[in-house]
């Protein structure tokens, strides 16, 4: 046998030898095995319920004059200015949504008037975000 086989032999047994003299790191294990296991079984579960991540939509159209565009929630009681955009001619503007499927509110609105306003189930209705030619 060569000398690294016997270093390693020796290596091996010095290991086992310290795992077996000292007794408490087999219960050590034992409990810290079960905080693992409890651990990643709620980290697994807990995260599930979540929705994470975002989604983005794309409204096209044309329109004749300087506009605003905006797309909201059902729920949105206002509008933020983040959901606006002035488009003019021919546009195309993305809208970053959450992940969640619902209804959104697409409007247009041109001097102070609403010239559209279209209620879009997402994902279901996404064709309806191109809205074209809008008078």
């Amino acid at each position: 046998m060569s000398n690294y086989n016997k270093s390693r032999q020796k290596e091996r047994k010095s290991i086992a030898t310290l795992w077996f003299t000292f007794p408490a790191a087999g219960v050590i294990f034992k409990v810290m095995y079960r905080y693992i296991l409890i651990a990643l079984v709620l980290n697994l579960t807990g995260c599930s319920s979540l929705k994470i991540g975002e989604n983005v939509v794309m409204i096209s159209g044309k329109v004749a004059d300087v506009c605003q565009l905006s797309l909201k929630t059902e729920n949105d009681s206002e509008l933020n200015s983040i959901n606006v955009r002035d488009v003019s001619g021919s546009f195309s503007s993305d809208f970053v949504i959450t992940a969640d499927e619902g209804n959104y509110i697409v409007q247009i609105i041109f001097n102070n008037k609403l010239v559209l306003n279209r209620v879009v189930h997402y994902p279901q209705e996404v064709a309806k975000f191109r809205l074209g030619e809008v008078n």
